[in-house]
């Protein structure tokens, strides 16, 4: 499942001359807090609360890192997920 963030060229010239990682765009549109930029725009920022919910997430998913392993999904064309299971 590929959850691919719409990017300006601008925001990848950006990315690259920063040397900040397209990974990190997920977990700051999931973590972050939200504040109006004008002109209908949103400013999204990972703050310490939001950055304390994401290593508790995180620490919880290493938890969960065994039983993690071997499980599969299928995906369809559209991105859908059809079936999750266990590989036997």
């Amino acid at each position: 499942m590929k959850t691919k963030i719409p990017l300006t060229k601008h925001a990848q010239r950006r990315l690259q001359q920063r040397v900040i990682p397209e990974s990190m765009l997920s977990p700051l549109f999931q973590y972050g807090d939200c504040r109006n930029a004008g002109d209908g725009c949103m400013k999204i920022t990972l703050t310490c609360k939001g950055a304390k919910r994401l290593h508790r997430d995180l620490q919880s998913l290493i938890g969960q890192f065994d039983s993690l392993q071997n499980i599969y999904l299928v995906e369809s064309p559209c991105g859908a997920v059809i079936t999750v299971s266990h590989q036997h």
